[in-house]
């Protein structure tokens, strides 16, 4: 059967594998049909009930796994109600009863600084390969390895042919939705108030063990607390599941804990006055947006610029708030040490107080957009270099320059990113005779990419950033200065991504790669850097979806595209090498300064300071 199909739509490893519709839906119907499946044991000593997968049976003293692959996952809910999610890797087919006891009671007694080398120790303990805390990606992995199994073990299978990673995942659709209801089964069995509290509504879902466990205190009273303060403060979920070697964190849990007023104890961990927390009070992230999520700080820090009167009212202001006044504060705000720069306040409070809903309108009328406004340190930097040039002050010049609205301000940085690009090809004509500004517009703007359109993996996708303004937008969306790297990846070759979450395209984190210069060898696309929020190390969900994105790259990626991609390097670099010469020993020539003082015509403190930097 498999020969027949594949014939068709399958080609040989030469890195040009195709989509195979047919072949995928004749293999997914066909491992339908086996009896892998998460098998839900009920109460044992120690336990409450268990998850086990990938299982063929339950035996009278263990259950029977699936011996195909060695990937397993275990799922327990102990006597005391916590909830532990472990995926290791192991060599016996069965998981005796009397083994679980042992984990469970291992489990039961683990202290909260044993959580970081708890899986090694239990692997060292129970003779397996590895172990580790369970997610998404391993549920998909082990169906995936099911499958691949299976064909390897099938002989009418040719075992030079392989499935795409689309195919691949399509044909083990069927094992990880056996795997996904067996955790819907588990979930059902929990307290059902304590899921509504952490914001889960469906049971479909990978929890929290962390977030779960807190709210289950050996003492009662504790746990009320916690309970009640989640109640009133929903947005406090992850302050209250975070690492205790955060002494602020630390500090509002044992507040918390001794029945303290909560909102006292927010404003003292916010560092904002008790007003803000009581206005947040009863919001969650289904009404504030899902893009604050672990950044009560900063949503403190904005509304704390803000007169009370401009404060979001409904969900639908919210949603403008977050789409307008929140890039702003990650862009020109410090979003990592809370310094915010005394002009931010004004600048946000003149963008609010039409109303949110006027600010396009306003932004239009000036010429200007809000890309405009969050690239606005590019054009200071840009203006320090030049008074510099001419032997002004440069901190003159900012302070001349803070003078001004935003609006006003983001037209000037419109004007000025036009001059940027404008000035490639006329800063020194004679050096682009053979480059056209009219037929390549684009050619400094703009570069190829890896993949054309966003690249799905579990909740997550990858999406290739490849234009200067992309890049600015995901600088400001992640608080890091991504948005200079358009140069980079004009011509030296860097690839960007942004991990984003499919339902809300909130930037989780940010990739730069490159190819290998030798040739085509889609193996050495190697990881430059890889960057979440304000720099902070990405998400254990995000390494995983850019490792799936590697294996991806891997075998779907075309030499003609990887050729195409390096001529075109090549031709922008041999194109710019008079002008990249002519910007190291001539980065500022007198026509660049000139056009530069052009600029600032119309804003007579910017240009008094050039008209006496010329007298000068």
């Amino acid at each position: 059967m498999y020969n027949q199909a594949y014939a068709q739509d399958y080609t040989l490893q030469t890195n040009r594998y195709t989509r195979h519709e047919e072949v995928a839906g004749l293999v997914a119907a066909d491992m339908n049909r086996q009896t892998t499946q998460a098998t839900l044991l009920p109460g044992g000593n120690g336990w409450k009930q268990a998850l086990v997968l990938p299982s063929l049976a339950v035996r009278e003293d263990a259950v029977l796994l699936d011996n195909s692959v060695s990937s397993r996952m275990l799922w327990l809910q102990l006597d005391s109600g916590r909830i532990w999610g472990l995926s290791y890797r192991g060599r016996s087919s069965l998981l005796g009863f009397r083994e679980l006891e042992k984990i469970a009671q291992r489990l039961e007694s683990v202290q909260q600084r044993e959580l970081e080398t708890l899986p090694d120790h239990l692997a060292k303990l129970f003779g397996w390969i590895t172990c580790g805390y369970s997610s998404w990606e391993d549920l998909g992995e082990i169906a995936q390895d099911l499958v691949q199994e299976k064909l390897r073990a099938c002989q009418n299978w040719d075992q030079r042919y392989q499935l795409t990673d689309e195919s691949k995942c399509r044909a083990a659709e069927p094992f990880r939705q056996r795997f996904i209801s067996g955790l819907a089964a588990f979930n059902t069995a929990l307290d059902q108030e304590l899921l509504q509290l952490l914001g889960i509504s469906d049971l479909q879902t990978m929890i929290d063990t962390t977030r779960y466990n807190y709210l289950l205190h050996p003492i009662d009273k504790i746990s009320t607390y916690r309970c009640q303060a989640l109640q009133t403060f929903p947005l406090l979920r992850d302050i209250f599941a975070s690492d205790t070697s955060d002494h602020a964190a630390t500090r509002l849990q044992n507040w918390v804990d001794a029945g303290n007023p909560l909102l006292t104890g927010v404003a003292d961990y916010c560092r904002c006055s008790k007003t803000i927390p009581r206005f947040l009070s009863g919001k969650g992230l289904d009404e504030i947006g899902a893009e604050w999520q672990g950044q009560l700080h900063l949503l403190t820090d904005l509304l704390g610029m803000l007169p009370p009167d401009h404060w979001p009212k409904d969900a639908g202001q919210w949603q403008q708030l977050n789409q307008w006044l929140r890039p702003v504060l990650f862009s020109l705000g410090d979003t990592r040490y809370r310094n915010h720069r005394p002009e931010l306040a004004g600048w946000l409070q003149e963008l609010a107080k039409e109303g949110y809903e006027r600010i396009p309108q306003r932004l239009e009328k000036h010429g200007a957009s809000l890309v405009d406004i969050i690239t606005l340190p590019d054009f200071e930097h840009s203006l320090r270099d030049w008074a510099d040039q001419v032997d002004a002050d440069p901190e003159q010049a900012i302070a001349a320059l803070h003078q001004y609205s935003i609006l006003r301000l983001a037209q000037l940085s419109r004007r000025w990113h036009d001059w940027q690009v404008r000035i490639v090809g006329e800063a020194e004509p004679d050096l682009f005779a053979n480059c056209p500004v009219d037929e390549d517009a684009n050619r400094y703007t703009s570069w190829p990419g890896l993949i054309d359109t966003p690249w799905t993996h579990g909740r997550q996708q990858v999406v290739p950033l490849t234009t200067a303004l992309m890049l600015k937008e995901e600088g400001a969306r992640m608080g890091h200065c991504v948005g200079g790297y358009a140069s980079t990846c004009l011509y030296f070759g860097s690839q960007i991504f942004s991990i984003r979450d499919i339902q809300t395209n909130r930037s989780l984190s940010t990739v730069e790669m490159k190819l290998s210069d030798e040739g085509f060898l889609a193996s050495k696309v190697h990881v430059v850097q890889h960057r979440g929020l304000a720099n902070a190390d990405p998400t254990p969900e995000c390494q995983q979806t850019l490792k799936a994105f590697l294996w991806h790259l891997r075998w779907a990626l075309k030499q003609e595209l990887v050729n195409d991609i390096q001529r075109q390097l090549r031709q922008r670099c041999d194109e710019s090498r008079a002008f990249s010469k002519f910007v190291r020993f001539r980065t500022w020539s007198d026509n660049k300064i000139n056009q530069f003082r052009e600029l600032l015509h119309g804003y007579p403190a910017l240009e008094e300071l050039g008209m006496k930097a010329s007298e000068a």
